[in-house]
């Protein structure tokens, strides 16, 4: 499994979102559990703001290779764990003539 290496700027944003399954009774009670055991949503929204044309470049040609589905290795800034993610989708902006910004979301699988 390839590993992305690249680090994102400061003030990216984690996501987490736990599916539950929940039964609600007619007397206000509810009983909740979780859906799976892997039931841990996660998602990243990253940016990559003011790189060079060579470093985008090669961002870009990673998410490319990997087509939005096939997973890879991210390890967030100032974490530890290493989790398998895959990129839906990803945006650039073209900020000067020898620099792009990258915007892209890496969503947890299993």
């Amino acid at each position: 499994m390839t590993v992305f290496t690249v680090v994102p700027d400061k003030g990216f944003t984690k996501q987490t979102s736990p599916r539950i399954l929940t039964t609600q009774f007619g007397d206000g009670y509810a009983h909740r559990i979780a859906d799976g055991i892997n039931n841990i949503n996660i998602t990243w929204d990253l940016t990559f703001n003011f790189r060079d044309l060579v470093e985008a470049s090669s961002i870009i040609e990673f998410f490319e290779t990997h087509g939005g589905s096939i997973p890879f290795e991210f390890t967030p800034p100032d974490e530890i764990v290493v989790y398998k993610v895959y990129c839906p989708n990803w945006s650039q902006t073209y900020d000067a003539p020898i620099a792009r910004s990258i915007q892209a979301t890496f969503v947890r699988t299993f």
